[in-house]
């Protein structure tokens, strides 16, 4: 963590709205750290994601080139074979990896189509 904050290279920084975010996501860690129950815990902890995943979709908006699809398209793939592997279904087995997998389907596709429109502004 130190050195990516001290090695400050590519298209990226700290607002103020990044902030807040990670303070949320805090706040749902230890939201998560008090109940103690799984459901509750694997809840609290998918807010505290998609929270801190939010300052990352503006980024991907704004501009898609400084993110990769490929990433987030493993991540999709990976969460599914997870699914895959559940034998005994309950929310506290595959909420997560199910978050995970529409995480990363969005997030591809904001690049990908993001891309697509930038580039074709670009053409015309």
């Amino acid at each position: 963590m130190v050195v990516l904050l001290v090695r400050r290279q590519g298209a990226w920084g700290v607002s103020a709205f990044d902030l807040f975010c990670g303070a949320l996501s805090v706040a749902g860690l230890v939201a998560w750290a008090v109940t103690q129950r799984a459901s509750y815990a694997v809840l609290l902890a998918i807010a505290a994601d998609a929270l801190a995943s939010v300052p990352t979709f503006r980024k991907a908006w704004r501009n898609p080139a400084s993110e990769s699809w490929l990433n987030f398209g493993c991540l999709t793939f990976s969460a599914l074979i997870t699914l895959a592997t559940i034998t005994t279904w309950s929310l506290s087995r595959y909420a997560f990896a199910a978050y995970l997998a529409v995480l990363g389907l969005s997030m591809s596709a904001v690049i990908l189509l993001r891309n697509r429109r930038v580039s074709a502004g670009r053409q015309e």
